[in-house]
């Protein structure tokens, strides 16, 4: 995608129009300023020559190891009810939500 073109006050005008956005004749000046030199950053990286670099799908090597499914002890059903704020027979007694 070529980015060869510059941002024109009524596009400005138009896009913070449709966002609602209510500009004073300084702040479109600002925005028309600045919106020009990010476009003119991306026509700087557009310019980039990657032709000699390879794919790349992460930058870091994927390390999601699992651990293994066995089966363990449970904690006591105690200890697991020690700070709940409420409990009734065995279970967490927690506010109706509907």
């Amino acid at each position: 995608m070529k980015i060869n073109r510059k941002i024109t006050r009524a596009e400005i005008e138009n896009t913070a129009g449709l966002a609602r956005l209510y500009l004073t004749d300084e702040e479109t000046s600002a925005m028309h300023a600045e919106l020009g030199e990010i476009l003119e950053y991306f026509a700087v990286i557009e310019n980039v020559e990657l032709s000699n670099a390879g794919e790349l799908s992460h930058p870091l090597k994927p390390s999601l190891e699992l651990r293994k499914d066995e089966v363990t002890e449970s904690l006591p059903l105690k200890i697991v009810l020690a700070n709940a704020p409420a409990q009734s027979g065995g279970f967490f007694k927690v506010s109706r939500v509907l």
